[in-house]
């Protein structure tokens, strides 16, 4: 996976990351104690177990025109249908 690829895939992570990557920053520069690194690093903590959790759930595939209909004709109720590009 390229560089390019791996930020688009995961690109609902950069604002928070760059967010705590900020505040970390200013912590330094304050020469801030350990009450305020302790809270940054549950900050953090928190960040990357929802970043881990919140992956991508794994679906049926359909590959095939022929698939998709059959799906498609055996619902029996509305379906939404979501095409997308998985490189």
């Amino acid at each position: 996976m390229t560089p390019f690829q791996f930020l688009n895939r995961f690109s609902f992570l950069i604002l928070p990351g760059l967010l705590l990557a900020g505040v970390a920053g200013v912590l330094a520069w304050r020469r801030s104690g350990w009450p305020l690194w302790a809270v940054w690093t549950m900050a953090v903590v928190i960040f990357i177990a929802l970043a881990l959790r919140g992956g991508q759930a794994t679906t049926a595939r359909y590959d095939t025109p022929d698939n998709i209909r059959q799906a498609l004709s055996s619902a029996q109720q509305p379906t939404l249908v979501e095409f997308f590009s998985n490189y």
